[in-house]
C-alpha cells in the first residue's frame, strides 16, 4: 500500500499573537533547523531541528504546515533521534489517483514554527516552499523499523518476439463496433456487436476506424461535415466485447478559433482494425536464466520516498571482494514490494552476498541496507544469439583453465585439444596427441605444420593411430588404425581388424575370417563356390566345385544381345539354348513341281510332314531351292509354308485347326528365262515363329505353290521346290544376327 492516510487539525500557528517574527537565518540558529528540502514532492520530506541554545526554548516546539490553502498537510514527529540528537519533522505528500480528494494541492505551502523563550516570548519562525507532488520527495530515507526481505530463486526461459525488419510482428483483427461515451465518466469506449473478440493483449495497441457509414452524435452544427475515419489507442480493455479508448474522436469546429467539436455517439456499427503484438506469436528458446526472487515487507521510512531498490552481489568464498550491482528496480511507494534480478553466470552455483539498498530519486543511499549470505544460485546457461558474435581470443570448455578444449579466433579460427601442438610433433611423440577441426583461410599453422584448407585430425600420441581429412589440393582422406568399422552390421558395412578385412552389403558379403565372400547368390570359399540359399532336399541351388564339378537345382544363365535377353539355361524350366542347338523336322530331297499348268491366283498344297513340337520350342528354321521358268512368257512363281496343329481326343482322325501361314514367297521369271530362289540360315526369312498355342504341340507342316504366267500360255512354264530343310530351335538358337562376328572373336586360351 501506498502511505497511510492521515490528517493533523489547524494549528493557527500564523495567527498567535503577540509573536515575534524571525528572520530566516536566525530561525535556523535558533531552533538548529538542517536538511531543508528545496521543495515537499511525493511520499515523505523532512528536515531536522535542534535548539542551539543561543536563546533558550522552554517547553514544546510547536510546528505547523499550510498548503496553498491554509489547510494542513500532515506532518508527524517520529519517535527518533540521530546520532547528535536532532529530531526528524516528516512531512506527508499525497499523489493517489485512487483517493484525490486526500492528495495535498500543488503549490506554495508554509512551515511555521514556534516556540517560548525562558523570558515568555513567543518566537515565529516561517519558511515557504512549492508542493510539487508530480515529483518524489529527495529527502534522504530513514527507516525507524529495520524491513524484512525473503529470498527464493528461479530459473526461466527467454520467448523469442516476433520481429520482421526490426520491428514487432503485429497481428490486426477485424471488428464490427458501436461508439458510445462511458456512462462511469467522460472516458470513449468500443462496444462490440456480436460474439467474444477483444482481449487483454490489445491493450497498448492502436485502433484504426473508417466511419463514414454511420453518423456521430451530436452532430457538428454550420454545416460541417463528419471525419470519415479515426485513429485511438487501446487504454483498456473491459470485456470480450468492450474497450476503453483514448483520445476520443474530434473535429475542427470552423465557427470559433481554435474551437473542437467532441463526438459522444455512433447510431449504427462501423468497422476498426485493431493492431496489436500478440504472444501467440511468441516462441521458447533455450536462453535460460537464473533469478533471484525478492520480496520486501514493512518498507515504511519515517523519512524520503523509495525510488529504486538497488541489489548487489558479492562472493562469500573470494576474500576482500567488492558487491557488483546487478539490479536497480524503480519501485512504487508501498510497504511490500517483489521484484526479481538475473544473476549472471559467473554467480552461479557459489555461495553468495546479496545486499538490497534503498535509493531516493536523486540516487542519494539510505544508511539502512538489508544484507543475506549464504546464498547458491544455480541453473541458467550462457546463450549466444544473433549472427554477429565473435571470438577473436582463445576460449576453453574444461573443468579447469588450460585444460580440455580450445576454441579460438586465431587464423581464421578452429577448435582443438589444449597442448596439441600439430600432427607431427604428435606422431614423433615430442608433442601429446589431440585433435583439430579448423577453418585454415588464415593461413594457419600450428607446430611445425601448415593447415591450409578446412579440415579435421586426429593423431596419437606415437601416431599409431590417426585420422586427417582436408580439402586442401582437391582433398584428402587418411586413416590409421589397427581396427575400424564403417556402416551398420544389419545392413551394410566395411570393417577390418587382425589383418582382415569384412565388407558386406545386400548384394556382396566379403568374410577373410571364415574363408568366405558371398556375391549376389554365390558363396565364394577357396574350394567351392555355390549358392547362399538351400532347397529342402536338394542342397544348394547351384555349386562350382574345385573339382571342376558343376551342379545346381535352380539355375538359370541370361545373355543380353541389344535389347534383347535370351535366356540359355534354365533349370526350373528345363531350357537349353544355344546356337548349334536345334532339332531336324524335316530333311526332304524330292523335288516338287507344277509344270505347263497354271494354278492361277490359288496355291497347290505339293506335300506335307507331320511334326511333333517340343515345350519350348519357340522358332523354326526353314531352307529350300526353289525354281522359276518361263518359255515365251513371265512366269509369277510363289510358295508358301504353313502349319496347323492336329485336333487329339476321341473320334479325331487327321482332323486340324485352321492353318497358319508361316512365311511367302516370291520369285519370277521373265520370258524365255530362269528365276532360282535358294533360302538358308544367311537369310533373313530364314527363321520363323512358332505360334504360341502350337508350341509343344503334334502338327503338320504344309507346302503350297503357284505358278502362274503374267502372259501367255502356261506351256512350258513350272515352278520347282526341293531339298527342303526344317529345324526347331529357341530364341538364342534362331538368332543368326551376329553370328559372323561372333565366329571371329577370338575366344582366351586356358
Amino acid at each position: 500500500m501506498a502511505l497511510e492516510l492521515k490528517k493533523r487539525s489547524k494549528q493557527y500557528l500564523n495567527k498567535i499573537s503577540p509573536a515575534i517574527d524571525i528572520p530566516f537565518n536566525r530561525g535556523r540558529d535558533i531552533f538548529g533547523i538542517n536538511e531543508l528540502p528545496q521543495f515537499l514532492g511525493e511520499g515523505k520530506n523532512s528536515f531536522r531541528i535542534k535548539p542551539r541554545g543561543i536563546i533558550q526554548i522552554k517547553g514544546e516546539v510547536r510546528i505547523e504546515v499550510l498548503d496553498r490553502a491554509g489547510n494542513p498537510i500532515y506532518h508527524e514527529v517520529p519517535n527518533y533521534k540521530d546520532s547528535d540528537n536532532s529530531r526528524l519533522i516528516s512531512i506527508w505528500v499525497y499523489n493517489l489517483p485512487s483517493n484525490k480528494n486526500y492528495n495535498t494541492p500543488d503549490g506554495p505551502a508554509t512551515i511555521t514554527i514556534v516556540g517560548t523563550t525562558i523570558s515568555n516570548e513567543t518566537l515565529r519562525w516561517t519558511y515557504s516552499l512549492d508542493v510539487i507532488k508530480s515529483k518524489q520527495s529527495t529527502s534522504n530515507i530513514v527507516f525507524k523499523t529495520l524491513p524484512s526481505v525473503s529470498i527464493s530463486s528461479s530459473v526461466e526461459t527467454f520467448t523469442n518476439k516476433n520481429v520482421s525488419n526490426n520491428t514487432l510482428t503485429k497481428v490486426n483483427d477485424l471488428s464490427e463496433v458501436y461508439y458510445k461515451k462511458s456512462v462511469y465518466g467522460d472516458t470513449i469506449t468500443l462496444e462490440y456487436d456480436a460474439n467474444s473478440n477483444f482481449n487483454q493483449e490489445m491493450v497498448g495497441g492502436r485502433v484504426f476506424g473508417t466511419i463514414d457509414s454511420v453518423t456521430l452524435f451530436p452532430r457538428l452544427g454550420g454545416g460541417q461535415s463528419q471525419p470519415t475515419n479515426f485513429t485511438a489507442s487501446v487504454v483498456e480493455v473491459l470485456s470480450s466485447t468492450l474497450m476503453r479508448i483514448s483520445p476520443e474522436i474530434t473535429a475542427s469546429d470552423n465557427r470559433s478559433e481554435g474551437s473542437y467539436h467532441t463526438y459522444e455517439y455512433s447510431d449504427g456499427t462501423f468497422e476498426i482494425r485493431t493492431e496489436y503484438y500478440s504472444t501467440g506469436s511468441d516462441s521458447s528458446t533455450q536462453n535460460q536464466i537464473s533469478f533471484a526472487n525478492l520480496t520486501l515487507t514493512n518498507v515504511n521510512p519515517i523519512s524520503g520516498r523509495v525510488y529504486s531498490v538497488r541489489t548487489s552481489i558479492k562472493s562469500d568464498g573470494l576474500s576482500n571482494s567488492d558487491y557488483s550491482v546487478i539490479g536497480e528496480t524503480k519501485v512504487e511507494n508501498t510497504s511490500s514490494i517483489s521484484y526479481k534480478v538475473p544473476i549472471p553466470t559467473e554467480q552461479l552455483n557459489d555461495p553468495k552476498t546479496l545486499r538490497v539498498q534503498f535509493v531516493n530519486e536523486l540516487g542519494s543511499v539510505s544508511t539502512t541496507e538489508l544484507v543475506t549470505s549464504g546464498l547458491v544460485f544455480t541453473g541458467g546457461n550462457a546463450y549466444i544469439a544473433g549472427d554477429q558474435s565473435l571470438i577473436t581470443g582463445s576460449f576453453h570448455i574444461g573443468n579447469t583453465v588450460g585444460t580440455g578444449i580450445e576454441m579460438a579466433g586465431h587464423s581464421s579460427g578452429y577448435l582443438k585439444s589444449v597442448g596439441y601442438d600439430g600432427m607431427t610433433a604428435a606422431s614423433n611423440g615430442t608433442g601429446p596427441g589431440g585433435f583439430m577441426i579448423w577453418s585454415g583461410s588464415g593461413d594457419l599453422s600450428l607446430g611445425v605444420d601448415q593447415y591450409p584448407g578446412v579440415g579435421m585430425e586426429m593423431v596419437s600420441q606415437g601416431g599409431s593411430s590417426s585420422f586427417y581429412f582436408t580439402t586442401h589440393d582437391g582433398g584428402q582422406l587418411k586413416v590409421i588404425t589397427d581396427e575400424f568399422f564403417i556402416g551398420t552390421e544389419d545392413t551394410q558395412f566395411i570393417s577390418g581388424s587382425n589383418g582382415n578385412i569384412e565388407i558386406s552389403s545386400s548384394f556382396f558379403h566379403l568374410n577373410p575370417k571364415d574363408d568366405e565372400a558371398i556375391i549376389g547368390g554365390f558363396v565364394i570359399t577357396p574350394t567351392a563356390i555355390s549358392s547362399s540359399a538351400t532347397i529342402s532336399g536338394l542342397g544348394t541351388p547351384l555349386a562350382f566345385k574345385s573339382n571342376g564339378e558343376i551342379t545346381g537345382s535352380s539355375v538359370l544363365i541370361r545373355q543380353r544381345i541389344s535389347s534383347t535377353n535370351y535366356t540359355l539355361f534354365d533349370t526350373e524350366q528345363g531350357i537349353v539354348d544355344a546356337r548349334n542347338n536345334g532339332r531336324q523336322l524335316v530333311s526332304d530331297g524330292t523335288e516338287y513341281i507344277i509344270q505347263n499348268t497354271s494354278t492361277g491366283a490359288s496355291y497347290t498344297q505339293v506335300a506335307s510332314w507331320p511334326i511333333t513340337l517340343l515345350p519350348y520350342e519357340t522358332r523354326l528354321g526353314i531352307s529350300f531351292n526353289a525354281q522359276s521358268v518361263a518359255v515365251g512368257a513371265i512366269n509369277s512363281s510363289q510358295l508358301r509354308f504353313y502349319i496347323a496343329g492336329f485336333q487329339t481326343g476321341s473320334g479325331k482322325y487327321e482332323d486340324f485347326d485352321s492353318e497358319q501361314m508361316l512365311v511367302n514367297y516370291s520369285f519370277v521369271a521373265s520370258a524365255n528365262t530362269t528365276s532360282s530362289l535358294t533360302l538358308s540360315p544367311e537369310d533373313t526369312n530364314y527363321i520363323r515363329t512358332i505360334p504360341t498355342e502350337l508350341e509343344g504341340r503334334f502338327c503338320e507342316l504344309r507346302l503350297k505353290i503357284k505358278n502362274q504366267p503374267i502372259s501367255g500360255t502356261a506351256t512350258g512354264t513350272y515352278a520347282k521346290v526341293k531339298n527342303v530343310s526344317i529345324i526347331a530351335t529357341r530364341e538364342f538358337g534362331g538368332d543368326f544376327s551376329s553370328v559372323k562376328s561372333d565366329a571371329n572373336t577370338t575366344r582366351p586360351s586356358f
